[in-house]
């Protein structure tokens, strides 16, 4: 907090299961009481919202089937600050779009993104729109599949 006094943290959560713990750190914790708000459980159809007014998107799972939340915030061009586990390093490609840390390891955390936070976010929300235009959407996801499907049929 003390880099960037001025950041804020919405917490969008399904599960309630720590909430008593995060709000007894939060509170605890003066510098936090202003920076962090708990959202909890939201309807789908506004998350848009959230994503349209974050610059990051910031994610510490320890695994994912999917990482479709990730996928949807870099599809309105959110900076990811996600863990270093196999999906998302897919979806990220390796980090070259936003960063990874390791996966409870808070000094990795701060410091990638510190890392982040100062390059120039135009640059880098741009950085993410591209890829997921040309990586993540449903008209190249499209592309590949199709061209995938082309090269089989023509080694039959």
């Amino acid at each position: 907090m003390n880099d960037f006094p001025e950041a804020k943290l919405y917490l969008i959560f399904s599960e309630d299961t720590l909430k008593e713990q995060v709000v007894s750190f939060i509170e605890q914790n003066l510098p936090l009481r202003d920076s962090v708000k708990l959202i909890g459980s939201i309807n789908h159809k506004e998350i848009c919202n959230y994503y349209n007014s974050a610059d990051y998107f910031v994610l510490g799972s320890h695994y994912e089937g999917s990482g479709f939340s990730l996928v949807e915030a870099i599809s309105c061009g959110v900076i990811p600050i996600v863990t270093d586990i196999p999906a998302f390093r897919m979806i990220t490609n390796r980090g070259a779009i936003g960063v990874l840390w390791k996966c409870g390891d808070t000094d990795s955390f701060y410091n990638n993104a510190k890392e982040i936070i100062q390059k120039p976010i135009v640059i880098e929300s741009k950085k993410a729109l591209d890829f997921f235009s040309d990586n993540l959407s449903y008209t190249a996801i499209g592309k590949k599949a199709k061209a995938f499907y082309e090269s089989m049929m023509r080694h039959q």
